[in-house]
């Protein structure tokens, strides 16, 4: 194989394999940006249910529910 179908070759190959690696770099990014958002709600929704069970303990102290 001449130089410089050799050479054309491998370049093409680097194109391809640069080309790959910056899909596979967005897809990586977006993903990450996908996952910090669920973080984000699955925070607040715990939140949310710890704060709803205070408040069921505290509703039910201030009815007499500790009284014996």
């Amino acid at each position: 194989m001449p130089d410089e179908q050799w050479q054309q070759l491998v370049e093409t190959r680097l194109s391809r394999l640069e080309l790959e690696s910056a899909v596979e770099a967005e897809r990586y990014r977006q993903l990450t940006e996908r996952l910090d958002s669920i973080d984000g709600h699955l925070g607040w929704i715990f939140k949310s249910v710890l704060g709803a069970i205070i408040i069921a303990a505290v509703t039910f102290i201030v009815k007499g529910g500790l009284v014996a």
